[in-house]
């Protein structure tokens, strides 16, 4: 039986420092693997990679209500690849007839327009400007980044998804953007705050921030803030999470050390700046304390760094 090293044959880019590079760039990997014959050569079809292509093609066939497709693995766990993978089978017919033979609606429709965003891309036409270009309607969405942001609505969004052909829209890395976004001062607030007069207009609400959002859907809904309960909440980052969205949230754990942890992200890590620094005043006391009572006793710091503290031996 050969072994692993024995059956593996690595890709000739297996090792090269520059594929990092190219993975950020979503849109310029697309475009770069031409037909998609050389990608899907050197890449075996998972089960998942196969779902995701499923119901994709059903919904660019118009045989699907499900239009949003969330991938939620780990980093390292092959999301861009799978993205490449989908936009290069959306956009060419030829390739799915070889790799999507038998699957429903893999012949309905010839080729999608794609659009594909990075988040670690900043352009000055903000993502909504980049997407229209890449969909060849730059000019529909020119005055919703000439003069500054002004974030497009549900219609406005409707009017460039018009036509016969499917649009595919591929998302990746968008934190950074959005933590970049909330950076960039337009007139005296942010670009963020801006979006806000689009989403309220969508939802019927009136927040300014994820929080007022979070407590207004769920008044709307239920009559009150969302509750959030973790009977076994570890170290609190779940809960924690939680609340900071705006939820009201009851957290335990069997574990004492982990009811500590917690008990620690909501009152240190997520207190106030009031409490924080008066917690900071208090651990200087305690310092100082710590310190008289050592220099009482007579300990000689070194000495004591000596015995406290491993050192390697030859």
């Amino acid at each position: 039986m050969k072994t692993v090293r024995d059956a593996c044959q690595l890709q000739p880019n297996a090792l090269s420092v520059k594929l990092s590079d190219q993975i950020e760039q979503l849109d310029e990997l697309i475009s770069a693997e031409g037909n998609g014959t050389a990608f899907f050569d050197r890449t075996f079809i998972t089960q998942g990679m196969k779902d995701l292509i499923t119901e994709g093609i059903a919904r660019l066939a118009g045989a699907s209500s499900q239009a949003v497709f969330h991938l939620k693995q780990a980093m390292g766990g092959g999301k861009t690849h799978l993205l490449v993978g989908f936009g290069l089978l959306a956009r060419h017919a030829v390739l799915r007839a070889t790799y999507c033979a038998g699957m429903p609606h893999a012949s309905s429709f010839q080729g999608a327009a794609i659009a594909a965003f990075n988040g670690r891309n900043s352009p000055d036409h903000f993502f909504w400007g980049e997407i229209a270009n890449q969909l060849g309607k730059g000019e529909q969405f020119r005055g919703f980044w000439t003069g500054g942001p002004k974030p497009p609505d549900e219609n406005d969004w409707l009017k460039l998804f018009e036509g016969d052909q499917p649009v595919l829209i591929l998302l990746d890395e968008l934190p950074p953007y959005f933590h970049y976004l909330d950076t960039q001062k337009v007139g005296n607030g942010t670009v963020h705050e801006h979006i806000w007069d689009a989403v309220n207009a969508h939802l019927g609400t009136h927040a300014k921030s994820m929080p007022d959002l979070v407590e207004q859907l769920g008044t709307m809904r239920y009559g009150h803030r969302p509750r959030f309960a973790d009977t076994f909440c570890g170290s609190g980052q779940i809960p924690f999470e939680a609340a900071r969205l705006g939820c009201d949230v009851y957290a335990s754990d069997l574990n004492p050390v982990a009811c500590m942890l917690t008990w620690g992200a909501f009152h240190i890590v997520g207190g106030s700046q009031a409490s924080r620094e008066a917690l900071a005043i208090e651990q200087k006391k305690l310092v100082g304390k710590i310190r008289e009572e050592v220099d009482a006793i007579g300990i000689d710091e070194m000495d004591a760094y000596d015995k406290l503290y491993p050192r390697e031996t030859p």
